[in-house]
């Protein structure tokens, strides 16, 4: 206690000294809170910016605009002029192609319009009787065509006997031969047979009995020469495909002659179609008729109404097949892929959005107003309503990657090192920064999918949002790529 009051005694009697102390020990406190952890962490760095590592969910989208169009689309047209007739489609109204939409009244056509209604009786006639006798010809041509097809696979099944793969010539020869002494066999045999009852030594049954012999000799002669250049024995089997080739050769001659007894009018038919399909686009002049499957969209013309050719009379649209066509730069093409999803909303639909996918990539880019390279994309809707109609100003983000359970980091913290890889600013436990080699994945607005070795979540990066935190950070970096040296940061 006395030593307590000793010291009071001394600061009431040295206040300029007691406040010198205070104030020493006031430094002594900011040295150690404030100065030494700027050291430690390589100095002057109370200019950087930190951020951190992360785990989460993240959504890469490429994002565009366009105008929704249905494919297809036309505005269909009076071709004629004329008024229109009584009978029209209302908005809304789903048609078949070639369906008859409108029509301009008869009396108001055009004469070589009413002309073609009674030319194209004649010229149907003409193509009917035509098609008729053509249609002969067809059946004989048929014909021939089969026979002939019937004839390569008896030919094959005749050849599959010719084991000693002698020529076909010399086979034929042989056949015939043996075919024709076998023939003259049968004949001997008859004559023969009605002599037989004949004294042995009567003049005329000897000779026939000696002209068979002959006859049996020579067939039997023909038959060995056939078995040795076939190399089997010609039996039953092997005559039996022989034979039937023969009838098929004739039945092909048969129908070869039958089809040369038909003239080829094809030459005449199609002069008589082209003729008929005239006077019918003659006398669609004053029909609108739908081109394809679709609803009626808009409708120009009303009955009564005097049109001119070339006035519009009906929008038709395929509102089955919506399609938004965006741009999408060069340095993003290449993640595009037919199918991927994407989500579609408009301007003029409130609090909605539409699945789509990626229909269709453009091969080939064009140059826009301000230089860059872009190219067509088609984004078909999946699941449109009556909200939605064509001319729609759309904006498209599709879905080009998604990561779940990723390490993040901002996407600023992302640069590109002296060798060219991708990198981070790592500050380490002992406040060090250190530059580490990262591959990239999905990327948002935001955040940047990193994977990298010794990076865990809850690091502390640099955040690299001006050109001088990267000049700050240069030269004080250890270890690290490319001697530490940063190019620059990725924005």
């Amino acid at each position: 206690m006395e030593t307590i009051n000793k010291f009071k005694h001394f600061l009431a009697t040295h206040k300029k000294l007691s406040w010198t102390i205070g104030i020493g020990l006031l430094v002594l406190i900011l040295v150690f809170t404030v100065v030494l952890p700027m050291f430690t962490r390589g100095g002057d760095q109370t200019d950087l910016e930190f951020g951190t590592v992360t785990v989460g969910s993240i959504t890469e989208t490429v994002d565009s605009f366009g105008i929704l169009d249905a494919q297809p689309s036309q505005s269909l047209v009076w071709n004629s002029d004329g008024v229109v007739g009584e009978s029209a489609p209302r908005v809304g109204d789903e048609v078949q192609k070639g369906d008859v939409l409108m029509e301009l009244e008869p009396s108001s056509q055009d004469t070589d319009i009413l002309n073609a209604y009674t030319d194209i009786l004649d010229a149907q006639n003409t193509l009917d009787l035509l098609e008729s006798t053509d249609k002969d010809y067809q059946d004989a041509l048929n014909t021939v065509v089969y026979e002939e097809k019937m004839l390569i696979n008896k030919h094959a099944d005749k050849l599959a006997w010719n084991y000693g793969h002698s020529s076909e010539d010399r086979i034929d020869a042989v056949w015939d031969n043996y075919y024709k002494a076998r023939s003259k066999v049968w004949e001997l045999e008859d004559a023969y047979n009605s002599v037989k009852s004949l004294d042995e030594k009567d003049p005329v049954r000897v000779e026939a009995y000696e002209n068979l012999q002959d006859g049996i000799l020579k067939r039997d002669s023909y038959l060995r020469a056939l078995n040795q250049i076939l190399g089997i024995p010609f039996d039953i089997a092997v005559e039996t495909d022989f034979i039937e080739y023969d009838q098929q050769v004739a039945k092909v001659a048969e129908a070869r002659v039958a089809f040369n007894r038909y003239v080829d009018q094809s030459e005449e038919i199609s002069a008589a179609q082209a003729r008929v399909q005239v006077l019918k686009n003659k006398i669609n002049e004053a029909k609108i008729i739908a081109p394809f499957d679709g609803t009626v969209t808009a409708i120009n013309t009303v009955p009564g109404e005097l049109v001119d050719g070339q006035t519009v009379a009906i929008r038709l649209d395929d509102l089955d097949n919506l399609i938004v066509r965006v741009d999408v730069s060069q340095d993003d093409i290449n993640k595009i892929q037919i199918g991927q999803e994407a989500a579609v909303t408009f301007d003029a639909v409130a609090k909605k959005e539409y699945r789509a996918f990626v229909q269709s990539i453009s091969s080939s880019g064009e140059v826009n107003s301000n230089g860059v390279v872009q190219y067509a994309v088609d984004v078909k809707l999946e699941n449109a309503d009556e909200d939605v109609k064509p001319g729609f100003t759309a904006v498209v983000s599709i879905l080009v990657a998604q990561s779940e359970n990723a390490l993040l980091v901002p996407n600023q913290a992302v640069t590109t090192a002296e060798d060219g890889s991708d990198a981070i600013a790592l500050v380490g436990n002992d406040g060090n920064i250190s530059l580490v080699a990262v591959e990239i994945g999905a990327k948002s607005d935001v955040y940047t999918v990193v994977t990298g070795e010794g990076i865990e979540e809850g690091d502390e990066v640099v955040i690299f949002n001006t050109d001088t935190n990267k000049d700050l950070l240069n030269g004080r970096i250890g270890g690290g790529l490319g001697g530490g040296l940063l190019r620059g940061a990725r924005r």
